[in-house]
């Protein structure tokens, strides 16, 4: 297969032997759910029901998405940011912080 703009081929022997390298880290497991746990869950209602799209597809939350990981940080470098803290108070004001995070989780996949 050639590539239509400047017609090299597509695959190159490096590009083949990246695609082989991260085929055996499939093949390896490296990209598959921890053993016993889904990284992929059912979007709930107030009700405990799914919850689903206009087309009848239930919404579902994946977990391993760094969209969530980056709004927490981003939520601590504007809280906390500004502030001129020592190790003591910054191990203090972070673990309010976390504590009211998983609060506000809690609360929210219950």
């Amino acid at each position: 297969i050639k590539d239509s703009v400047p017609k090299k081929p597509l695959f190159n022997k490096e590009a083949w032997k990246c695609a082989k390298n991260v085929l055996e880290e499939v093949l390896s497991g490296f990209y598959s759910d921890p053993p016993g746990f889904s990284m992929y869950t059912v979007r709930l209602n107030n009700k405990g029901e799914p919850m689903r799209n206009e087309y009848g597809m239930e919404l579902i939350d994946c977990w391993r998405g760094t969209n969530r990981t980056e709004a927490y940080h981003k939520n601590l470098v504007v809280t906390f940011g500004s502030w001129s803290l020592g190790a003591e108070a910054s191990d203090n004001a972070l673990s309010w912080r976390r504590h009211v995070h998983n609060i506000e989780i809690s609360r929210k996949r219950r």
